[in-house]
């Protein structure tokens, strides 16, 4: 008999899987679930599992079966249930994993680990935010430090219901919050004649954007700014770009090779720029990582700090059993995508911050 040793991040994977899991859920107490990070952390202390018969390939070949003969298959159950059990008896977990006598394991494997991955399920969220954690900051503005305010695709084609392919079908929390929130700063910084720069989503028919379907097409209501914005097309301290493509730092290339936001930071001699707008994990995130590593390279004199406004950034929603049903769509449940969008950008070294505030005079 064959053995392979399984990490513990296999099981880290498992377990996963097994809390957003719908079936599984319910073997799980509510105190359980709440002490996961604890369970998290002893299976990370744990020698590798050593599980009988062939465990997980890499191989998609099917003529590697998991239960080569009826003794063989039983084995690696009995196996793979005992074992888990035996290492987490101490472990927080109420309920066994895989009773021996159910399903296949390979079955069970691919379903809990694999089909349920994607959910964006209040478990996995929390889990997630407890294993990542996104440290967020306090902002003050004032004169002190020159700052511009950096508004990405707040335009209808993703904000407005019903306006388009990518816009919500229907009230959005996070989006509806996200306009309020730069709207408002928009106004102030206006008021005191800061500069603003707002990226503009805008696509010629001719220039697919996959995985995406077409949207906010140039000169259709999608690509225009949400009617809450628009006063800025008539404000002297703003400056509108439309960018035709996902990372806003290299749509705001011309065909001489020059740059308006890099020009944009440089007349304004900004030396911090605040960012909101939609999609954090996208939109947001590409043109944050571009303008850092522009930063870095020294082209964005005076500019020093890149800061994101978590509630001033929203991404959508398109959870995993609507895009299950889609022949190549892809998964993407909005609460957790918005905490993938926000470590992100702070890991490539954007200060994110949960609150702005303005010094009053």
């Amino acid at each position: 008999m064959s053995t392979t040793v399984v990490k513990p991040f296999f099981v880290f994977t498992f377990l996963m899987g097994l809390v957003t899991s719908t079936e599984a859920t319910s073997k799980v107490s509510t105190t359980s679930i709440a002490s996961l990070s604890t369970t998290m952390k002893h299976i990370a202390s744990m020698p590798s599992l050593v599980i009988g018969i062939v465990a997980l390939n890499e191989s998609d070949d099917e003529s590697d079966t998991w239960d080569d003969n009826e003794a063989g298959g039983e084995t690696f159950k009995q196996s793979y249930s005992d074992v888990l059990n035996e290492e987490l008896n101490a472990s927080t977990l109420d309920k066994t994993f895989v009773p021996a006598n159910e399903q296949s394991a390979k079955d069970e494997i691919y379903r809990i680990c694999g089909r349920r991955m994607g959910s964006g399920s209040p478990q996995t969220i929390e889990l997630l935010k407890n294993e990542i954690p996104v440290e967020q900051e306090s902002f003050l503005l004032s004169g002190d430090v020159k700052t511009g305010l950096v508004l990405v695709d707040i335009v209808n084609g993703f904000c407005t219901v019903g306006a388009g392919n990518l816009a919500p079908q229907a009230p959005d929390k996070q989006i509806s919050g996200m306009v309020d929130e730069s709207v408002k700063l928009a106004k102030l910084f206006c008021e005191k004649k800061w500069p603003v720069y707002a990226l503009l989503d805008s696509h010629h028919p001719d220039i697919p954007e996959p995985p995406y379907p077409p949207h906010c097409l140039v000169g259709t209501d999608e690509s225009k700014l949400v009617p809450e914005l628009l006063f800025l097309e008539n404000e002297p301290n703003a400056t509108l770009r439309c960018k035709g493509c996902i990372d806003g730092f290299l749509g705001s290339f011309e065909k001489d090779g020059s740059n308006v936001f890099v020009d944009w930071v440089k007349a304004n001699e900004i030396k911090a720029i605040l960012v909101v707008g939609i999609c954090t994990d996208v939109c947001v995130l590409d043109f944050v990582c571009s303008a850092l590593s522009a930063r870095n390279r020294g082209l964005l004199p005076p500019l020093e700090d890149v800061i994101v406004y978590s509630h001033g950034c929203a991404t959508y929603d398109f959870p995993v059993h609507v895009a299950s049903n889609i022949k190549g769509a892809l998964a993407h449940p909005q609460e957790l995508m918005h905490h993938i969008g926000l470590s992100m950008a702070k890991g490539r070294g954007a200060k994110v911050v949960s609150e702005v505030s303005f010094v009053t005079e």
